[in-house]
C-alpha cells in the first residue's frame, strides 16, 4: 500500500459514524499520549495532503474534536480491539513504516561506519606521521651510524698499516741478520 492509500483509510475512518472518539483519533494505531495521535491523524487527513473533497470534511471533524482529545483516555481505547477500518489503516501504515525505518537503520548504520573509517583513517595518518618522523630519526641513526662504521674501518686499516710498517723492519732485520 502506498501512503495515499493510507491516506483514504485515515479519511473513512475520521469521517465513519460508528467509531467513537478514540477510534476516530487513531489511538490503537499510533503509539503516544493522545495528543501526538491527533497530530498524526491530522497529518494523514489534511486537505493539502489530499485531492480528496472529503479529506477537508474529515479535516473540519478533526478540529471540531480537538478538544475533546485532551480529556480522552487513550489506554481505555488501546484496551479495546481495533476494528477492521482500523487494522487496515495500521497495517498501511507499517507497510510504508518498516522500509522507512529499516532505510534509516541503513543510513545510521553506514554513517557509524563512515564515522568510524574517518577515524581509523586519521589514527592511520597519525602513526603514519609518527612512524615518518620515526624514519627520519632511524636514516639519522642509520647515518651516524654508517659515519662510525667508516671511521672504524679506516681506523683498523691505519692501525693495520701502523703494524705492518712496525713489523717490517723486525722482517727487514731478521732477514738481515
Amino acid at each position: 500500500m502506498t501512503m495515499d492509500a493510507a491516506r483514504s483509510l485515515a479519511v473513512q475512518l475520521v469521517l465513519s459514524p460508528v467509531h467513537q472518539l478514540g477510534e476516530r483519533c487513531g489511538f490503537r494505531i499510533f503509539p503516544g499520549s493522545a495528543s501526538r495521535c491527533f497530530k498524526m491523524m491530522m497529518l494523514l487527513v489534511h486537505p493539502d495532503k489530499r485531492t480528496d473533497p472529503r479529506a477537508g470534511e474529515a479535516f473540519g471533524e478533526m478540529q471540531s474534536i480537538k478538544s475533546l482529545v485532551v480529556v480522552s483516555d487513550p489506554d481505555a481505547t488501546r484496551q479495546r480491539p481495533m476494528t477492521e477500518l482500523e487494522g487496515l489503516l495500521h497495517r498501511a501504515l507499517r507497510k510504508i513504516r518498516d522500509p522507512v525505518e529499516t532505510a534509516a537503520e541503513v543510513i545510521a548504520f553506514c554513517d557509524g561506519l563512515l564515522r568510524r573509517r574517518k577515524r581509523l583513517e586519521i589514527s592511520a595518518l597519525a602513526r603514519l606521521q609518527w612512524l615518518n618522523l620515526d624514519d627520519a630519526k632511524s636514516e639519522e641513526a642509520e647515518s651516524a651510524r654508517e659515519l662510525q662504521r667508516i671511521f672504524e674501518r679506516r681506523l683498523s686499516k691505519a692501525v693495520a698499516e701502523a703494524q705492518e710498517q712496525t713489523e717490517e723492519p723486525a722482517e727487514v732485520r731478521r732477514g738481515a741478520g
